[in-house]
């Protein structure tokens, strides 16, 4: 006797979900865990004795599968993007006809730009305001001569 699928995710989803939680510690891993679980419920042909054991072999299949995640080598070797970028340094300097591009980022992680001249006045800094937006420094301007819309 098998229950469907539709059945089987109405009366254990939650409880498979706290489980997946415990071990993986982490919302979108037990989620995955949990729909990993009820395809595999879903495609393998098998035959349970009651509903006792319809909740031991899909408990059973969480576990491994949650265990399985965990230690999983993306698991292991992952690095918190934010961190990453702390390490890197990003400095390209542009230079041609009398001004100087400096693209970099600061020490808080946030991007800016800076254009000087060349007797090293700067004309105008943009910052990425971490939000998707940009915004200019309150003293910069620019010079049309300086850049063609060509």
């Amino acid at each position: 006797m098998k229950p469907t699928t539709e059945l089987v995710i109405r009366q254990y989803q939650n409880s498979l979900f706290t489980l997946a939680f415990s071990i993986c510690k982490n919302v979108a891993d037990a989620e995955d865990v949990v729909q990993d679980t009820f395809i595999k419920y879903h495609t393998k042909n098998l035959d349970f004795d009651n509903s006792e054991h319809v909740k031991a072999w899909l408990i059973r299949v969480c576990m491994n599968r949650s265990k399985d995640v965990v230690t999983s080598f993306c698991r292991r070797n992952k690095e918190c993007l934010e961190d990453y970028i702390a390490t890197l340094e990003f400095e390209q300097v542009i230079s041609g006809g009398g001004i100087e591009i400096t693209d970099c980022f600061n020490e808080d992680g946030v991007c800016y730009l800076d254009i000087k001249d060349e007797d090293n006045h700067l004309y105008l800094t943009i910052l990425n305001d971490g939000s998707g937006g940009y915004s200019m420094s309150q003293d910069g301007y620019l010079l049309p001569s300086l850049f063609s819309t060509n």
